[in-house]
């Protein structure tokens, strides 16, 4: 193993890219704010493609490190909308997780192999998306459970 892999093995997680407009465009940086990778400036890639290509570092190295997945999540049997967070009451410390509870019916299930998280809403919004969606009574009765 190269001292470069004992470096990025030692990389505190979980790792972020910059935006494309932010002039650094392609760097990675660990929880500390270090940069880990930076693609090589003789490559000439546009920002955009070095921007996608440190984001897709970014997602494959947090997933396999345990990193949970921010998702808006809705329980498949109810549709009560479910939202992760610590439970001190109840000894839950809302460790990285695969499987999720139900707080209004009890279900349980997983809504994908690799670790989530429920949020209320996603942190960034595409030009095309139509706006979120919090509260079930906004949906059109025909959405509505």
């Amino acid at each position: 193993m190269s001292a470069a892999a004992v470096l990025l093995d030692e990389a505190p997680l979980p790792w972020t890219a910059s935006a494309d407009d932010s002039g650094e465009a392609g760097v990675v940086r660990d929880a500390t704010g270090h940069a880990v990778l930076v693609t090589d400036p003789d490559t000439e890639l546009p920002d955009e493609i070095a921007g996608e290509l440190a984001r897709a570092i970014v997602a494959i190295v947090n997933t396999a490190g345990g990193v949970p997945i921010d998702l808006v999540l809705f329980c498949p049997a109810c549709g009560t909308q479910h939202v992760d967070g610590p439970a001190p009451d109840k000894g839950w410390t809302n460790p990285s997780h695969r499987s999720h509870l139900c707080h209004a019916c009890g279900h349980v299930w997983r809504p994908a192999d690799v670790p989530t998280n429920g949020v209320r809403a996603v942190k960034t919004r595409g030009q095309a998306d139509s706006p979120i969606v919090l509260d079930a009574a906004m949906l059109p009765p025909e959405r509505a459970r």
